[in-house]
């Protein structure tokens, strides 16, 4: 059985968004204070997306699904 792909869409969320690519400091404690305040600012828009009901990205379809028939 294959994962879900929900962490995949955090990290591409993170790096789209957030810049989550770049840490902008070399010391561990305050490297690690921005990454945990990241994914607080990448929970609250989640948050506000999941209050507004604003749509989420539609998911690629593979080939291979696309053959298959609808149910």
């Amino acid at each position: 059985m294959r994962a879900s792909g929900r962490g995949e869409g955090t990290i591409s969320q993170g790096v789209r968004v957030f810049g989550l690519r770049q840490c902008r400091y070399h010391v561990l404690a305050k490297a690690r204070l921005q990454h945990q305040l990241t994914a607080t600012a990448m929970n609250f828009h989640r948050l506000k997306a999941w209050w507004t009901e604003f749509p989420r990205a539609p998911t690629r379809t593979f080939h291979l699904a696309a053959l298959r028939p609808a149910e």
